[in-house]
């Protein structure tokens, strides 16, 4: 503000409130830096939990299959082998 006032002469009231008003852009450029860094942050937070949820859902659906197949191991050979050809029907 000093060098503008050297080149343009300014009352010391406006130059005053031209300092001022400096200060809080800076202040907000400083807060919009921050903001911006915690988006990023949150972001890959969320990408993060959007990876672990499919992770979960493949785990969830492996779980099933491994149960359908404890019950499947765990039937009699004759019903054991109507499953399966239902299965492959169905397929």
């Amino acid at each position: 503000m000093k060098n503008i006032a050297k080149i343009i002469p300014i009352h010391p009231d406006v130059a005053e409130l031209l300092a001022g008003q400096s200060r809080q852009i800076e202040a907000l450029q400083s807060q919009i830096l921050e903001l911006g860094r915690q988006n990023i942050a949150l972001a890959a937070e969320a990408e993060g939990r959007q990876l672990t949820e499919q992770q979960l859902t493949a785990a969830d659906t492996r779980i099933r299959e491994l149960e359908a197949a404890l019950v499947l191991v765990n039937l009699p050979a004759g019903s054991r082998d109507n499953v399966i050809q239902m299965v492959r029907e169905a397929a």
